[in-house]
């Protein structure tokens, strides 16, 4: 089936994006963003209140262009900052 390609290549794009966001050093030591777990295509990750809106946006940035050459149909990240993993389902 076509799944199976399509899945792949999403986990793929999730690897690049994880390796990308933990290698940011302005994310985790200037805005103190630590990434603390993955659900098929969601990051989910931590960061200070005051800082939560400029690290969603980082975030998003690595989600929707994972690549150096953008890719021909566009990647939609959709960030959302909540207090708590229950109000982020």
């Amino acid at each position: 089936g076509i799944g199976t390609p399509v899945q792949g290549s999403a986990a793929d794009i999730v690897k690049i994006n994880m390796i990308a966001i933990e290698g940011d050093a302005y994310l985790s030591e200037e805005l103190g963003y630590e990434l603390i777990h993955q659900v098929h295509d969601e990051l989910i990750g931590i960061v200070p209140e005051e800082n939560a809106v400029e690290a969603a946006g980082i975030v998003r940035g690595y989600m929707e262009n994972p690549f150096i050459t953008p890719l021909q149909v566009a990647l939609i990240a959709v960030p959302k900052i909540v207090d708590n993993w229950k109000e982020g389902k």
